[in-house]
């Protein structure tokens, strides 16, 4: 496997650390979603749709060997995925 040097260190670090909070800003959504009576302005469409586009940057970061994008991705897929799984739960 093909293992490059990366000669960006400050900005592979900045990566790392963004990748990281992206999940943890999104816990909050999740939170309103399991327990909020009022969604009014939350889409299923558009979760469902974050929650496809995480879900193949996880494949591919994977595929890649992209350590930042498996931190980012993949926490942020389950996330989403509890939103729109939430959403759907709540519409029933």
């Amino acid at each position: 496997m093909y293992v490059r040097k990366s000669k960006n260190k400050k900005l592979d670090k900045l990566t790392t650390v963004i990748g990281i909070c992206m999940p943890i800003v999104t816990l909050p959504q999740l939170y309103t979603v399991l327990t909020s009576n009022d969604l009014k302005g939350v889409s299923l469409i558009t979760w469902s749709f974050y929650t496809l586009q995480a879900g193949i940057f996880a494949v591919f970061s994977i595929k890649h060997n992209e350590r930042p994008l498996v931190i980012t991705y993949i926490p942020l897929f389950v996330i989403e995925f509890g939103i729109v799984i939430g959403l759907l739960l709540r519409q029933q």
